[in-house]
């Protein structure tokens, strides 16, 4: 899939995140062959760049990962895609982000207090642990269903119904 975002500067954020098994990571190793795959595989969005250059250019693979610990008794925590990245397309990320937070600053409120804070840092890395890796498996081998419209929008219902009903 692709992203066009226009930016406050003017200028637009353009790009592609493909599953590796149907796209080799080569195809998008410069701006010439990423240009190339576009006017390949999104002829209508080639056509209305025209000639326009690309002025920047960045490669990224993602992976989905995610850490065990979330927040140690040793006065460390991460957040954010650091804590975990499942998805750039399906993924609940931001929501995330608030929840690794909302698990974290109690163990910060409580280290500050004096608490000794070992057991409910474990705890509390375990929870965000499990809900992760629960979540992951919605999103492993998805994106052999975008080429499917009736079951790509099963698979939305779907992951919204779990993801509201459970997360």
């Amino acid at each position: 899939w692709v992203w066009i975002i226009a930016l406050a500067d003017g200028s637009t954020s353009l790009g592609v995140v493909s599953d590796p098994d149907r796209h080799a990571p080569a195809e998008f190793a410069s701006a010439e062959a990423c240009a190339d795959w576009i006017r390949r595989h999104e002829p209508e969005l080639s056509a209305s760049f025209g000639e326009a250059p690309f002025t920047g250019f960045a490669y990224r693979g993602w992976s989905s990962h995610a850490r065990r610990t979330l927040v140690s008794a040793e006065r460390w925590a991460v957040t954010g895609d650091t804590a975990a990245f499942l998805d750039p397309l399906f993924s609940s990320g931001l929501d995330f982000v608030a929840i690794g937070n909302e698990l974290v600053v109690p163990q910060i409120l409580a280290d500050l207090a004096g608490r000794d804070v070992a057991r409910e840092a474990r705890r509390a890395s375990s929870l965000f642990a499990r809900m992760v890796e629960q979540y992951l498996h919605l999103y492993v081998g998805s994106y052999t269903v975008m080429g499917h419209p009736r079951a790509m929008m099963a698979k939305i219902v779907w992951d919204l119904g779990t993801y509201l009903g459970f997360l």
